[in-house]
């Protein structure tokens, strides 16, 4: 969990980091570079600084299912259970459409680019180093 976590910071941060560091180069570019420096280190504090929550209760569990006391769930049956949560389908929901749109935007705007230098007689053998 902690993983996902710091990589969820991650993804964040890489989302406003060039808004951020558009703000900061118009001061001076070494301020881009501090202001990156400092949230990687507060990342780095989160993910050293996190605790799981439960972990007792899940190596309490762990331990009667070895002993046998207890059965251990289907996989599947919990990832679906865990799935009606509505906070956690919204967050699955936005993130989704965020990567489909970013997708999308790539795939719309990619051959619009590429079609003046692919329609190029000369592109194709430069291309693979053949010219």
């Amino acid at each position: 969990m902690a993983l996902g976590i710091f990589y969820q910071t991650v993804n964040i941060v890489a989302w406003i980091g060039p808004l951020l560091a558009l703000h900061m180069r118009q001061m001076q570019w070494r301020y881009a570079f501090y202001t990156n420096a400092v949230v990687i280190c507060l990342n780095f504090i989160l993910l050293l600084t996190y605790r799981a929550p439960g972990m007792e209760e899940r190596l309490a569990r762990r331990q009667r299912i070895r002993e046998s006391t207890e059965r251990d769930e289907n996989l599947m049956l919990a990832m679906l259970k865990e799935l009606r949560k509505p906070h956690l389908f919204l967050y699955l929901l936005i993130f989704s459409v965020w990567w489909l749109m970013l997708a999308q935007y790539l795939i719309t705007l990619c051959p619009l680019l590429l079609l003046p230098l692919t329609s190029r007689p000369s592109f194709w053998p430069q291309f693979f180093c053949l010219a």
